[in-house]
């Protein structure tokens, strides 16, 4: 852990970009979301992706729209396997979507904004209740038939 921690490479802003346009544009394009949350006006789609290599990032966040995030969850990231039942695992989504909505919320901000930011922003969410619902597929095909 200490070499993790001392010897930090930090890829470039771009190669970072990159990197999570390429994995959202290949999750979100080929399936539904698996759950979707509201908070407010905002709205956000998870995709909890089980084909990701272990080697990916455990989220990728996307949030181009003013009112919608994109979260994909990587499963296969080694941290999943230190989660213990459903109700970890529950919790493990919920930091990973205010993960998400912290670092919106920060984009967002005029000015620098601090590292120490997204935390405060953070705090702030996890003060409140998400409200999540199972995305069961139900509209898929109107959708499907809206795009046609």
């Amino acid at each position: 852990m200490i070499d993790q921690i001392e010897i930090t490479i930090v890829p470039t802003e771009e190669a970072v970009k990159q990197s999570f346009e390429r994995i959202t544009a290949q999750v979100s394009t080929t399936r539904a979301p698996t759950i979707r949350a509201r908070l407010g006006d905002l709205e956000i789609w998870v995709y909890v992706a089980t084909d990701m290599s272990p080697n990916d990032p455990y989220v990728v966040s996307e949030s181009g729209n003013a009112d919608k995030i994109i979260v994909i969850i990587n499963t296969q990231h080694p941290h999943m396997g230190q989660l213990e039942g459903s109700s970890g695992v529950m919790n493990y989504f919920r930091h990973c979507i205010y993960d998400a909505i912290a670092e919106w919320q920060a984009r967002r901000k005029q000015g620098k904004i601090d590292p120490s930011t997204i935390k405060i922003l953070k705090d702030g969410l996890l003060r409140v209740s998400l409200t999540i619902e199972q995305h069961s597929g139900a509209d898929e095909p109107e959708a499907a038939a809206a795009n046609a």
